[in-house]
């Protein structure tokens, strides 16, 4: 969990420090933040860096705790309307970390400069357009030293792009929060292309090793879609049988991940 703790108006100052190192002091503000669920696990994922960039802000929660806790030294966030940059930098004078994040409009990694490529956040919108924004960006995103990804549908089209596009996935995991589970995933560019097969990049390897305790729930998520999609083709006037036969075979390969994690859980389960 990444947490922010603000004494609620006990002293006019706080200590501030930045990337490890005392840097002065602030003033106090209202009020505890404590980032838990999707936002704390993507923030878990960063690692120690000198400049945090958050494309698709609008709380911009997640630098500021970086910042806080002495992950990264600097932030530049960014989003392609006025309306969430402008709530962006509310909260960061609110937080009175001007000097510290700056925040731009700017449509996806093209307002981030050369100089200022470190770790790269790119979280809470669709797979495609997280894509559509690596792809368009793909000079940068090859600098980067670590992208973290959290798309909010479509996980198997990111995956499909890193794979295609010489990016190897360090990192995945599940978090779930409400009645929704997220894929959170870490990458970085080898140049190394991947051959894959369609199951997986729905469920990679990693994935399924790490054991999450909602995996077997994220699958059967899966599998509902897909019937939903299968369902859909059937309907249309334009059958595209070829299609049509891909998603019923990735569908079928899912659910036979889904038995053998069963089985294997029930075996694991008889043996404690």
């Amino acid at each position: 969990m990444c947490t922010i703790r603000l004494k609620k108006f006990t002293e006019k100052y706080q200590y501030i420090y930045v990337g490890g190192a005392f840097k002065g002091t602030i003033y106090n503000v209202p009020g505890n933040m404590e980032l838990k669920g999707r936002l704390g696990s993507i923030a878990k994922k960063v690692p120690k860096c000198n400049i945090v960039c958050d494309i698709g802000t609008d709380h911009v929660y997640i630098p500021i705790c970086l910042l806080k806790t002495g992950i990264c030294k600097r932030a530049v966030v960014t989003d392609i309307n006025e309306g969430p940059v402008a709530r962006a930098q509310k909260n960061i004078k609110e937080y009175h970390l001007e000097e510290y994040i700056e925040a731009r409009v700017g449509d996806g990694l093209e307002p981030i400069k050369d100089n200022e490529i470190d770790v790269i956040i790119i979280a809470g919108m669709g797979g495609k357009l997280i894509a559509k924004i690596l792809g368009e960006g793909i000079t940068k995103a090859k600098r980067a030293r670590l992208l973290v990804l959290q798309p909010m549908n479509s996980e198997e089209l990111v995956s499909a792009w890193l794979y295609e596009n010489g990016f190897e996935i360090l990192d995945e995991e599940l978090i779930k929060e409400g009645n929704k589970i997220y894929n959170i995933k870490v990458a970085k560019w080898t140049g190394k292309l991947k051959a894959y097969n369609e199951i997986e990049i729905y469920l990679s390897e990693k994935l399924i090793s790490k054991k999450s305790p909602v995996l077997e729930e994220y699958i059967s998520k899966k599998i509902t879609m897909l019937n939903k999609k299968i369902s859909g083709m059937k309907l249309s006037k334009s059958i595209d049988i070829i299609e049509l036969q891909k998603y019923i075979s990735l569908k079928g390969g899912i659910l036979e991940v889904l038995k053998q994690i069963k089985q294997k859980n029930v075996v694991e389960g008889g043996c404690k």
